[in-house]
């Protein structure tokens, strides 16, 4: 008998050789007997089990192993107890892979493996229960162990920091007011501030701040806070809503390392790149950044009578793009109102406004008696967004050459994009919560979900699996993969397609897709 091996099962077959005279030379003939059970031949439709259910299994591994590769179970029980621990790492799976209301969490769960796991057996969820604790969670201090125990484990010295809106239209919520709305909505928000590693890519810590509240005004509880956690040396990169004299001031006092976009806004900034406009083309400012030909200087500002250094950049290629760029949807925003009749005077700004965007103040409109709109460019007003174009200023704190400051700030667009997945993939906005310690409760659960989700894009980039899918593909694909428990009480892995065994052996999962039994 001959056993050949065929998705992690053995059969065997009866091998007869014989002499082939035409061919003249030894062949076999092969004969199937069945699978190998305890080294005999059973047919395969003798011990066949009717399946009884089949549950989600494929698509909650990866997330397990990240559980376990970060600890993040061990830091979640230095705050919560064992059950609050699992409902909670469940939540933020939900989060991650089909982000459901609380009320249907239950359906979602029953149809999983994870229900009949013992680690995550017998949780409580229903939308009582799961208001309850997300009630409870945000009443806690678990939110503070949790940020410590991350930047312990994966600071490394270089942090993101940006802020964002988060949308509700809860009347019940004392945060929830209204200010600078970053998704142009309505509605009342609070501001969540989050900080993130640079290297790891790994969310540490963030926090909530009521809705009226601007970008200038987080910054100083978030330097104190970070202090407070344990780190005392780290660099701040810092978007340029943070450009100001009150939180420069702060990060210099504190000494905090820093690079932050000087804000075109500022009087001083302007005048610095239009006094350079055409001595930063010299030769001697000639530099290379990968494989692009940029120019720098460096240069001071004076921010109302504090002065920073920074380096003056000039890219032509980003100057060509950019204009082209500003030029095209200035044609397309004017066509497009040229085009248009408005019957009501009334309406005509809101119109504008929206069909305009942020290219309103390049445009004057007139409304004509024939409901036409007549536009003009404003010539000025644009000749001065294309002489900047191409050109920026980024200041910093701390030793720094002009190579260091650029990648460092380049790297920041880590953050909007988790930025993105927080309150779209996410599904945090808008918040459909009623109670601010709820909403405290959920936002917690949307961080542990954003620290799931920004390592496993890591891992498939480290794995070069984000050449064929991004993470939503990934997902589709594993949930493909289930779990089916036979009439006997037997557990039976469904048969892998060539794409999961690719996917499940660049991840190094295979442990993890080889379960059967009881």
């Amino acid at each position: 008998m001959q056993v050949r091996k065929r998705g992690g099962q053995e059969y065997l077959y009866e091998v007869t050789p014989y002499y082939d005279k035409e061919k003249k030379q030894i062949r076999q003939t092969v004969k199937y007997l069945g699978k190998n059970v305890d080294g005999k031949p059973v047919k395969v439709r003798e011990t066949a089990k009717k399946p009884r259910r089949a549950l989600g299994y494929g698509e909650f591994q990866p997330l397990l192993k990240i559980v376990e590769e970060l600890g993040l179970k061990e830091i979640l029980q230095d705050e919560l107890p064992d059950r609050d621990v699992k409902t909670a790492l469940l939540l933020a799976f939900n989060r991650v892979l089909r982000p459901v209301s609380m009320r249907n969490v239950e359906s979602w769960y029953e149809a999983s493996y994870l229900s009949e796991q013992s680690e995550f057996r017998d949780l409580q969820t229903t939308s009582q229960r799961l208001s309850e604790f997300l009630e409870r969670i945000g009443e806690s201090d678990a939110s503070t162990g949790l940020f410590k125990g991350m930047i312990q484990r994966f600071s490394t010295g270089a942090l993101i920091y940006d802020l964002t809106s988060l949308s509700s239209y809860s009347k019940l919520i004392n945060m929830l007011e209204y200010g600078y709305n970053r998704d142009g909505l309505s509605t009342a928000q609070v501001n969540l501030s989050i900080v993130t590693d640079k290297d790891s890519g790994i969310p540490l810590m963030y926090d909530v701040y009521p809705g009226s509240i601007v970008d200038v005004s987080t910054l100083f509880n978030t330097v104190r806070r970070i202090k407070d956690l344990g780190i005392a040396r780290y660099t701040m990169i810092i978007d340029r809503g943070f450009f100001s004299k009150d939180n420069l001031q702060l990060l210099f006092d504190e000494n905090v390392v820093f690079v932050i976009p000087a804000s075109t806004t500022l009087k001083s900034v302007k005048e610095m790149i239009t006094s350079l406009h055409d001595d930063i083309k010299d030769p001697d400012n000639l530099r290379k950044y990968h494989d692009t030909v940029i120019f720098v200087k460096p240069v001071s500002i004076d921010v109302d009578g504090l002065v920073v250094k920074g380096y003056y950049y000039y890219d032509r290629n980003r100057e060509n793009l950019d204009t082209n760029l500003f030029y095209k949807r200035l044609y397309n925003v004017v066509d497009e109102l040229k085009n248009r009749h408005i019957k009501n005077p009334y309406d005509t700004e809101r119109i504008v406004r929206s069909i305009a965007g942020k290219l309103y103040n390049y445009i004057e409109v007139q409304r004509n008696i024939d409901s036409s709109l007549t536009v003009t460019i404003k010539k000025n007003a644009v000749s001065q967004r294309i002489n900047r174009m191409g050109r920026y200023i980024l200041c910093y704190h701390g030793e720094m050459t002009w190579e260091e400051c650029l990648r460092t700030y380049k790297e920041r667009d880590q953050v909007e994009k988790r930025f993105h997945h927080l309150k779209n993939d996410l599904d945090a906005v808008p918040l459909n919560v009623r109670k601010e310690s709820t909403m405290k409760g959920f936002l917690f659960i949307c961080f542990l979900a954003l620290i799931l989700r920004m390592r496993l894009q890591k891992h498939l980039e480290e794995t070069r699996l984000d050449k064929k899918y991004c993470v939503e593909d990934l997902i589709l694909e594993l949930e493909k993969i289930h779990m089916i428990k036979l009439e006997d009480g037997d557990w039976l892995l469904s048969e892998l397609t060539k794409k999961q065994k690719d996917i499940i052996e660049r991840m190094s999962l295979e442990s993890c897709y080889q379960k059967t039994g009881k």
